[in-house]
Formats: structure tokens, sequence, C-alpha cells
């Protein structure tokens, strides 16, 4: 076990955090499953974990990546980036990671995601990109996803081709965007929609609100249904729900 480190099991877990590490230390265990080196100072790891082909967990939470590490082990099933500086997503980004179930890269600083960066991911189920800074929701997401949250974005359209392939997800976080309305039959193509939330949005109660309110009156879901209206201004700071069609769209 590398100095400094936690390693509950015999080479099958290594935990080493908060080390101040600028870089991997090499009496890391070969075999080891799950790697957690969050809370260091590392800026780039590319090819250096390639070697731990038995890593199925790996944490790099809290450190100073300014990119999307390259060449990680191919049995990947859990990635953690938490806390980073990264910026974007190409579409060879993530190619050789075909067995991750769960991605977490909130709170980077992710503008761009290139068409198809998660097309191969068919295991894929849970995606993390909160508190980053996309102005859309990324195309070709895998139809295997349970859980998106995409919160705390800066997201102004739902773009219905982004939504059509997520048969099966379940739980959808899309609050704290920049969202004025819902595109007309967004939520039919998520057949196993359990949870939506959707409040802390700058919404627009005029007509094309209508499909949203409709929808909300209707729906089964657990969500927060006090959405507060930002426009008009002669409607601003109502709730949503409180309101007549009407007086929506007179």
């Amino acid at each position: 076990c590398p100095e400094g480190c936690c390693c509950p099991g015999p080479g099958s877990s290594v935990l080493c955090e908060g080390q101040g590490w600028r870089s991997l230390p090499r009496s890391v265990p070969p075999n080891v499953s799950a790697l957690s080196v969050a809370r260091n100072r590392l800026c780039d790891v590319d090819h250096l974990l390639l070697p731990f082909s038995r890593l199925r967990e790996l944490s790099l939470s809290h450190n100073e990546l300014s990119h999307f590490p390259r060449g990680l082990p191919s049995g990947l099933e859990t990635l953690l980036l938490r806390v980073n500086r990264i910026t974007y997503l190409t579409a060879t980004s993530l190619r050789q990671l075909s067995n991750l179930t769960r991605l977490d890269m909130e709170d980077n600083r992710v503008r761009v995601i290139q068409a198809g960066t998660f097309q191969g991911l068919k295991q894929l189920r849970f995606l993390s990109l909160k508190g980053n800074r996309l102005s859309s929701i990324p195309d070709s997401l895998p139809g295997s996803l349970v859980h998106l949250d995409v919160s705390h974005n800066c997201i102004s359209t739902l773009g219905l081709t982004s939504l059509a392939s997520l048969v099966n997800l379940q739980m959808f976080k899309v609050n704290s965007n920049h969202l004025k309305f819902i595109p007309d039959r967004a939520f039919e193509s998520l057949p196993s929609l359990k949870a939506v939330q959707l409040d802390d949005n700058l919404w627009a109660c005029e007509c094309d609100i209508l499909y949203l309110y409709r929808w909300l009156l209707n729906s089964r879901l657990k969500m927060a249904t006090d959405l507060v209206c930002a426009a008009p201004l002669h409607l601003a700071r109502r709730l949503l729900l409180t309101l007549s069609v009407v007086a929506i769209c007179p």
C-alpha cells in the first residue's frame, strides 16, 4: 500500500486522497480494482493508468485536470471526475470506455461536447454533467441511461433529438438552467420517466408554455410543481400552476 494511503482489502481498493500529489506514485499495486486519488493536485494522468487492467472504479475528483484523461483502462465501470477544470469533450474522449456504467463530471467547466461523444457507451446508466457551462443537452446520449443530471448549466432549449433515445430514463434533472418553455411532446419520448426537476429556470408564462402547463397538471411524476414565472413582466414571480390558460395565453 503506498505511503499515506488506505488499503482496506488485499490489493482490491486503494484510497490515496488529500496527499497533495502532483503525480501518481509508482507504488500503487498493479492489480487494484478500485482507486481513489481524489483531492490531490494532479493536472495530467494521460496513459499513466493504462497498465492497471483490473481497474473498475476510479476517482480523480477534486484535482486540477484541464482535459479528459487519455489512455484509461478499457475495463472501467465507474469514473468520477468531479471538480476539475475540464472544458470540452471530443468524440474520441470516451471511445475506449465502452464498459462505463457511471460517469460523474459535476462542477467542471465543460462548454463543448462534440457530436457522438457518448454514442459507444451502451452500458452507461448514470451521467452527471451538473454545474458546467453547457448551452444544450448533448446529442446521441445512450438509451441505457437511467439517471441524467444537467442541472446548474446554461441550457436554454431542450432539443427533441437529444431526448428521443432516452427510453430508459427514470430521473431527469434540468433545474437551474435558462429554459423558458418545454417544446411540445418533449416528455412523450421518455416513457420510463419517474421524476423530473424543473425548478429555478427562466419560465416565460406565455403561449409556448402551455404544453408544460398541461403536462404538469396531468402528470403523476415526482417533481416540484411550484415553477415560478420570470416573464412576462405582469406575471413575474407568479406560480405557473396558479394561473389560468387565459391568463397565460389570452
